[in-house]
């Protein structure tokens, strides 16, 4: 009779596709980061100079302190994540934080006596302000993970002030004083934090890197005019257990 073809074996060869995430349901890891501090919503008290009945005072100049106002810090610490899904998770870090920064500003004050008969008064003068921190920061942040492994994350950083110091100095013609205080901040400060990053898998664990965006709710002091801080954070995480 009529010989058939023996039917032939058909390989499909399976395009490579990025190497996927280990799927594990909880990930503990170790992470580092570099930031940038900065302030924001304060005029330091200089604009609202008070003064009593025999003269007035105007203040110009001093919102370029908090314009100039920047500094580099670090932070590190303790992060685990817990995979809700292929798309949720979330992650909470124990991180200690070092923020400082300094800002810089030419004030000129005027003053206007009450007397007309009294000429008024000019004064030129250079203010610096120093600030150095170390905090406890606790983010818990809701992540979505979208494909190619890239996520973007967001939620609440609480912020706890273990130390701090800050120093003044006023310069003028006739004029040279330096005031330091350690201490003077609120022991608690919320924030709100966004962030994108990717992951990539290792032989043994996971690489994180993320970019975040850290606004403060809350300002850094009960004083009226006290600013209220804002980061940017670039993270490195390694996820091991």
């Amino acid at each position: 009779g009529k010989k058939t073809k023996p039917a032939r074996t058909s390989f499909v060869r399976k395009k490579k596709t990025e190497e996927s995430l280990p799927q594990k349901k909880f990930w503990g890891g170790v992470f580092a980061g570099v930031t940038y501090n900065d302030f924001w919503d304060t005029k330091f008290g200089l604009a609202k100079m008070e003064s009593d009945d025999d003269y007035t005072l105007y203040v110009n100049g001093a919102d370029d302190l908090l314009g100039n106002y920047w500094g580099v810090g670090v932070n590190g610490g303790l992060s685990g994540l817990f995979l809700l899904n292929s798309f949720l998770s979330i992650r909470a870090d124990f991180a200690f934080a070092f923020r400082q920064g300094k800002g810089r500003s030419d004030v000129t004050v005027k003053l206007f006596w009450n007397d007309e008969s009294r000429s008024p008064e000019k004064a030129d003068l250079e203010i610096e302000y120093s600030e150095k921190q170390v905090n406890i920061d606790v983010p818990v942040l809701l992540r979505f993970m979208f494909t190619g492994m890239l996520y973007a994350e967001a939620g609440p950083m609480a912020s706890i002030n273990l130390y701090s110091h800050n120093k003044s100095k006023i310069k003028g013609v006739g004029v040279s004083d330096t005031f330091r205080e350690d201490g003077g901040l609120n022991v608690f400060e919320l924030d709100a934090a966004f962030g994108i990053g990717t992951v990539r898998p290792l032989p043994r664990g996971m690489l994180d890197f993320n970019f975040r965006f850290v606004l403060g709710l809350t300002p850094l002091s009960d004083a009226d005019d006290s600013p209220k801080t804002w980061q940017g954070q670039f993270n490195i995480t390694y996820w091991f257990l």
